[in-house]
């Protein structure tokens, strides 16, 4: 709430300007460095006089108004401009994977579908830390692909280990302790290593199943992680088809897994793909669920056991089921004991019945929003869960992270959104190393207001956990405000934390792809709370509904001007939908491997027209030949009056032998009706 003041050329004298400035002087401020000063302080080199020295600093209190004070002081023959001095802010961290800007839920551009602005605000969150290598952040799931481009740098590896018991230290096992029921204790340690010789030279006379456990930990060559998974395959009956036993290799066959880790901590800044949420984190690999996701308690247990007894900060459990156990409980008890962060999927029935591990104590349950800020309904079935035991919210509609062979690519569900909040929890650990497990969630908890915050939580803002907003600030609790053009007009709220003392703000409205005084009339003005009073002002903005199908157009609120407080949000998008228009392609390109049988296109009808839509879907060559690399697809979707939701098409991809370029075919959209 400061001015700078420019005086003109010739006036120099320290009192000349002061009576310039009048009673302003006395909070005045004169740059230190001008060559007067530079002169007395015996700097070397005497600089000639730069128009930095025909600058003051007028520092104004909240009850000064400061267009009267600029007026007043502007006036004045010697004095050239005055203008406030601008609060600015550190250019958002941006990394330069390449794939970076298809990452909505980190940096959330805006497009014909997507409300701009609507995601976790990474980027602002990358200048205050892009994580620590000692933060370990556990992934109890499928396994990872730690051979992965994106993922191989942050792997997580137990220094204690070495695979294949390379070093020959012939201690496996745990000291003192028959580890293999063969009636000798430690007799590797009498010369009986990996290579099976004992000290006289002669050939061992027992064996041990232990021979590869380097740190004694009862794992052998668990370098990245640990295989806790006795069964491979379950059918959808739950038997298991493909029993196995525990072994050392967490590698990720199916795709989960990898996923998870990609968004909680895929390499960021490496010119390589995409990255995490934490650019720097070590991920340890922990597998207890089989190729179709499914797995036991019991190894689950083991599983968390292994993450608490190995030093892990943070575990990410994006799996669960509908039914209690206190063994599951007691051992999350034992990992919140040892300073642990559990955060797990809230899962995708789209009802509030409770789902475990997310609805135990000690747990952090989360729930799944789309590029809306919608609670997430998913084009293949069900949505996010909700009740008063989700803690809160994060992205996990579409959302683009790695696959097992260096591969990318979109999934949806709790499962996405629980290692957005991991991944935060990583920021946090990596910038507040001491912080408490009661900060931590109330930091996390501390998010975006979302359309269904009565039956979700709050989604989690990465920059807002890290800088805190704190009991005295304004700022828009909502990242988007989605409405409709018929309404004719759109509510915005502007909330104020705190009531001590009394503050104001200013808003206008700026244009984006929505036109003012054409989709929208221009509006601007100062809100204001008295002493002691606090919550939400709204903001009223005309909605003009013209009859040009304009499908989605968007516009930005921004907050200037503070008084007497601080903001902690200072824009919101505005996106119009517009009931004139029909239906849309989610994405305008979608890349498949061929050898994955399918792609899988969604079609979004966002109008409010109350007739139904029906619109023909068709498949059209382009290299890709219909019959010979794709098969061909016509099909017609229909939505009822007033329905707002998306539909899928799949077109069955062929995966013949022959070694090709990339090829493309299209999708077309026509005879609407």
């Amino acid at each position: 709430h400061n001015l700078i003041v420019k005086f003109k050329d010739g006036v120099t004298k320290r009192m000349k300007k002061n009576r310039a400035l009048g009673r302003w002087a006395r909070k005045t401020r004169f740059p230190l460095n001008s060559s007067s000063h530079q002169q007395k302080k015996g700097f070397i080199r005497k600089r000639n006089r730069f128009a930095f020295d025909q600058l003051a600093f007028v520092e104004l209190s909240p009850k000064d108004n400061r267009d009267k004070v600029i007026k007043e002081i502007a006036s004045h023959p010697d004095v050239a401009y005055v203008e406030p001095d601008y609060l600015i802010s550190a250019f958002a961290t941006f990394p330069n994977d390449p794939e970076f800007f298809a990452l909505w839920s980190l940096h959330n551009t805006g497009n014909r579908t997507h409300p701009k602005g609507v995601d976790i605000d990474a980027t602002s969150a990358w200048d205050v830390t892009t994580g620590d290598p000692s933060v370990i952040v556990a992934v109890v799931d499928t396994g990872i692909d730690y051979n992965h481009e994106d993922l191989a740098a942050n792997m997580w590896k137990n220094s204690s280990e070495i695979e294949g018991d390379k070093n020959g230290d012939g201690f496996p096992g745990e000291k003192g302790i028959d580890d293999d029921g063969d009636g000798l204790i430690d007799e590797d340690s009498e010369g009986c290593g990996s290579n099976g010789i004992d000290g006289m030279g002669n050939p061992c006379k027992w064996t041990n199943d232990l021979v590869n456990d380097d740190d004694e930990n009862g794992y052998p060559d668990d370098v990245y992680g640990y295989d806790f998974s006795t069964c491979d395959y379950h059918n959808t009956e739950g038997d298991c088809l493909l029993p196995k036993d525990w072994d050392s290799d967490p590698i990720d066959n199916s795709i989960h897994g990898t996923h998870v880790a990609g968004t909680i901590g895929a390499v960021g800044n490496n010119g390589i793909g995409i990255t995490g949420v934490a650019w720097n984190v070590k991920l340890m690999a922990i597998k207890f669920l089989g190729r179709e996701g499914k797995g036991s308690i019991s190894d689950a247990l083991h599983s968390i056991q292994y993450a608490i007894d190995h030093g892990a900060h943070i575990i990410n459990n994006s799996w669960g089921g509908a039914e209690f156990s206190q063994a599951l409980q007691d051992v999350i008890n034992d990992a919140h004991q040892a300073g642990i962060t559990v955060i797990a999927a809230a899962g995708n029935e789209h009802s509030d019945n409770l789902q475990y591990p997310a609805a135990l104590d000690n747990v952090i349950a989360v729930g799944s929003t789309d590029p809306w800020d919608n609670l997430s309904i998913y084009p293949f079935e069900g949505g996010s869960n909700f009740g008063p035991w989700v803690d809160v919210s994060a992205p996990g509609s579409n959302i683009y992270s790695t696959l097992p062979n260096n591969g990318y690519g979109k999934r949806s569900g709790t499962s996405m959104a629980s290692p957005h909040v991991a991944g935060v929890a990583a920021l946090l650990k990596s910038h507040f190393p001491n912080i408490s497990h009661e900060e931590m969630e109330r930091r996390i908890k501390d998010g975006v207001r979302i359309h269904d915050r009565e039956i979700i939580g709050n989604k989690v803002h990465a920059y807002w956990a890290l800088v805190d907003r704190g009991t005295q600030s304004v700022g828009f609790s909502r990242q988007a405000e989605v409405v409709k053009e018929e309404d004719g007009f759109a509510e915005i709220s502007v909330d104020r934390r705190g009531h001590q003392g009394a503050v104001s703000v200013r808003y206008q409205t700026h244009a984006g792809s929505a036109l003012a005084e054409v989709d929208y009339l221009t509006s601007s003005g100062i809100l204001s709370w008295k002493n002691g009073e606090t919550g939400e002002k709204s903001i009223l903005i005309t909605l003009l509904n013209e009859t040009i199908p304009d499908h989605l157009d968007q516009f930005e609120i921004r907050l200037t001007d503070p008084v007497g407080t601080t903001l902690y949000s200072d824009r919101l998008s505005v996106m119009i939908y517009d009931q004139d228009d029909g239906a849309r392609f989610y994405e305008d390109e979608i890349k498949k491997w061929e050898h994955h049988g399918s792609i899988s296109v969604d079609i979004h009808k966002h109008s409010f027209s109350g007739s139904s839509i029906t619109v023909e879907v068709r498949t059209i060559d382009g290299t890709a030949k219909a019959g010979e690399d794709y098969q061909p697809v016509t099909r017609n979707l229909s939505w009822d009056p007033g329905a707002f939701q998306s539909k899928s098409v799949a077109v069955p991809l062929i995966n013949d032998s022959h070694s090709e370029e990339d090829e493309y075919f299209y999708l077309t959209l026509s005879n609407p009706a």
